[in-house]
């Protein structure tokens, strides 16, 4: 079974269809376990195809495409748990029951800071819980 970080590495070549089929079979199982993963290759796939677009078009300045490559290749550590992440892959907006949840347990944290899949889904679980009990 792949993690969503290999899952990630392996973005760019499933796409441009350069995996084997090993590697194709074993994304695709995590693909439908995962919808983080599958909703971020759904949405890189739309900014890859964009990116195509763009540089056979002569109206996209250089730096912008070079600018996009830059942002998607940035790492970022989930303020949370600290785990490295692809930047564009930080939750920016949660709903305020969790929001409270994680303030609690991380007074310092902003919701503007992001917080990784695997703490979002942790945190969701709590709430759960909590809404059991």
């Amino acid at each position: 079974m792949l993690t969503c970080k290999e899952v990630n590495g392996l973005m760019t070549d499933y796409l441009e269809k350069q995996v084997s089929l090993t590697e194709k079979i074993l994304l695709k199982i995590h693909l439908w376990m995962c919808e983080n993963c599958a909703r971020n290759l759904g949405q890189f796939e739309k900014t890859l195809h964009f990116m195509k677009k763009m540089k056979k078009s002569s109206e996209v300045p250089p730096d912008l495409l070079n600018r996009l490559r830059e942002i998607f290749d940035q790492y970022a550590r989930c303020p949370i748990c600290e785990k490295e992440v692809r930047y564009f892959e930080l939750h920016r907006k949660a709903e305020e029951q969790l929001i409270e949840i994680i303030k609690r347990t991380h007074p310092d944290w902003a919701e503007h800071s992001g917080v990784c899949s695997q703490c979002l889904r942790y945190y969701r679980q709590e709430l759960a819980r909590q809404k059991k009990t």
